[in-house]
């Protein structure tokens, strides 16, 4: 686990040894990062003495890579650049709850948006918005995973999850249209 300062509130990134598990807004409940990330890592941590098995040693490492890939991506974005996505854990999600977020990051770039609906044809299930809407909602990756770029069909904003909703959102889109990359 690791904490990240943005301009807007402090991110908890969360990985495994496959990708990142999960981002998500500090909440005004959650303890300090640095008690809580320490008593975490603390909670998490065998003592085995000096010959720690190999097995954990690769593990942690491998976890540690991906949230530092992170902490390089989020740094990127917020000086509005494009960096390569960090690896994502996808193990705990359906295979179309999978292809969402992989259609999302492909044909969506900095500075661009999209509709519910584009992305349902873009899966080749130009019915299935109201189901894509529903994967955004619950977007373990935000801002990783730009579900900040889907609007209505109408253009209007709609609904945003994390952070404080549409503020976040719009703050979000208006960051980006300042920093577009061309």
């Amino acid at each position: 686990m690791m904490a990240i300062q943005t301009p807007l509130s402090n991110l908890i990134i969360e990985a495994s040894t496959l990708g990142l598990t999960r981002v998500r807004w500090q909440s005004a409940s959650d303890e300090s990062n640095d008690a809580k990330i320490i008593r975490e890592s603390d909670e998490n941590t065998t003592n085995y003495g000096e010959a720690e098995p190999e097995e954990h040693r690769v593990k942690k490492e491998q976890m540690a890579a991906h949230l530092n890939a992170a902490k390089v991506w989020f740094a990127a974005y917020f000086l509005g650049k494009e960096e390569i996505v960090p690896p994502l854990d996808y193990s705990e999600l359906s295979d179309f709850s999978k292809k969402v977020p992989l259609q999302l990051v492909q044909s969506t770039r900095f500075g661009s948006t999209t509709t519910y609906g584009e992305l349902a044809r873009l899966l080749n299930q130009p019915k299935a918005s109201r189901a894509v809407g529903t994967v955004m909602r619950k977007n373990p990756w935000p801002i990783i995973v730009p579900c900040h770029r889907v609007l209505l069909s109408n253009g209007n904003i709609g609904r945003y999850s994390a952070g404080q909703g549409k503020l976040t959102k719009r703050w979000l889109l208006e960051h980006e249209s300042h920093h577009k990359v061309e």
